[in-house]
């Protein structure tokens, strides 16, 4: 059945243009010039998308969100603003009214495909992440406002283990600016970067460029390479990490994400593709006052994703306790990295993750466990034709917990 779509907009030009771009994809479009408009619209003939204007004649964009949010027949149909504002203070005010996404001006025929597609597939699939196609990759995020607590390392260790628990092959993207280290952490020698995916046109980007872009790694993961140039980093937009997130998800089942330490354009918008959050706090004063104001940020953006706060204890002994942590981020740690200088410090100097080593030791326990619980549910449930070994290890102490609670 064809997808209704309402596009809301004052600009009459910009609104043609629209229509006319989904239209070319399938779509039926029906155009409104302001606030009311659209409210009654959706109330006579729901629509399964809205493409909302911010700036608009009388009631503001942000107001008719709320409203839709407010009726029964838009109350969960995905809302897309369409705007020229696309600051944090603005996406804060946007996804608090209930946005579930933003497209800047002018719009771009590729980008807004892939956007309307997206939403539309997520609506489409009944609420549990269980029911989640299998051609959709589930995306996890590595990140932290404070350098230095382990991001680049855990999120290296967290895609190994990935790899080696579903027996497939998992995309690392290192979007940590202004210069990424996955690939030495790795003894990677990529041919192909960011500092060359920055030039190319949306237009330009497929799934065979993705893919071209990908560097193989024995373990089984395919490091999409962070910077080497910085100069290249001020380039990298939040449309190209969108468009280039979303070919990725469509080829594999799983990825992880190692982030930048800042709240820029391109970084939010990894967070919003992710579905799982990872969020590692050493045990120190700054860690823990970054990550209370971090998991602020995911409050004001109406984040309703998976939040995994890890305790990494991995490079430095605790100065404070678990509890003392927790009590004062008023939040539990999923899970708790044990000290283990000498693993982690051979896995970045030398390019050996700790995960290519022995599978008994206490971290290796660790990051399985974080591995299986990032991972899909429908994964999850399912038991693969062909276990892997760490498969069949954290099925096990899966079991033997379950097995405690009854």
């Amino acid at each position: 059945m064809t997808a209704r779509i309402l596009v809301v907009d004052d600009s009459q030009v910009t609104g043609l243009v629209a229509k006319a771009h989904l239209e070319a994809l399938g779509y039926e479009v029906q155009l409104a010039p302001d606030g009311p408009s659209a409210l009654q619209a959706a109330a006579e003939r729901a629509p399964d998308l809205i493409l909302l204007d911010v700036v608009l004649p009388g009631i503001d964009g942000f107001e008719v969100c709320r409203r839709l949010r407010q009726m029964s027949v838009t109350a969960s149909t995905p809302i897309i603003m369409l705007t020229s504002k696309s600051s944090i203070a603005d996406k804060q005010v946007g996804f608090a009214a209930g946005a579930d996404d933003y497209l800047s001006k002018p719009v771009d025929a590729a980008e807004l495909q892939m956007r309307v597609g997206a939403q539309l597939r997520r609506a489409a699939r009944p609420g549990a992440e269980a029911t989640r196609p299998v051609s959709a990759g589930r995306l996890t995020a590595i990140y932290s406002l404070r350098g230095g607590s382990g991001c680049s390392s855990l999120a290296v260790n967290l895609a190994v283990t990935l790899s080696k628990l579903w027996g497939l092959p998992v995309p690392l993207v290192d979007l940590a600016m202004p210069v990424g280290v996955c690939d030495s952490m790795l003894n990677l020698r990529p041919v192909n970067r960011l500092d060359s995916f920055t030039g190319k046109q949306l237009d330009q980007i497929d799934a065979d460029v993705v893919k071209a872009f990908l560097t193989p790694h024995e373990s089984g993961v395919r490091l999409l390479a962070g910077f080497d140039d910085p100069v290249f980093a001020e380039q990298l937009t939040d449309r190209l990490v969108t468009y280039m997130l979303e070919h990725l998800r469509q080829t594999h089942r799983c990825g992880v994400m190692d982030l930048a330490h800042d709240l820029a354009p391109a970084t939010v918008a990894a967070l919003d593709q992710a579905e799982v959050i990872v969020l590692p706090i050493t045990p120190e004063l700054n860690s823990i006052r970054l990550a209370s104001a971090a998991l602020g940020v995911f409050k004001a953006l109406g984040y309703d994703k998976e939040m995994i706060l890890v305790l990494n204890q991995t490079l430095a002994r605790p100065t404070l306790t678990r509890a003392q942590i927790e009590k004062a981020l008023k939040q539990t740690f999923a899970l708790a990295l044990p000290f283990a200088d000498a693993a982690f410090g051979q896995g970045i100097n030398v390019g050996a993750p700790v995960m290519m080593g022995s599978p008994d030791a206490a971290v290796s326990t660790v990051l399985e466990d974080l591995a299986w619980r990032v991972s899909d549910p429908q994964m999850r449930q399912t038991k693969p034709a062909e276990p892997t070994p760490t498969w069949q290890r954290v099925a096990q102490r899966q079991g033997m917990r379950e097995a405690a609670k009854k």
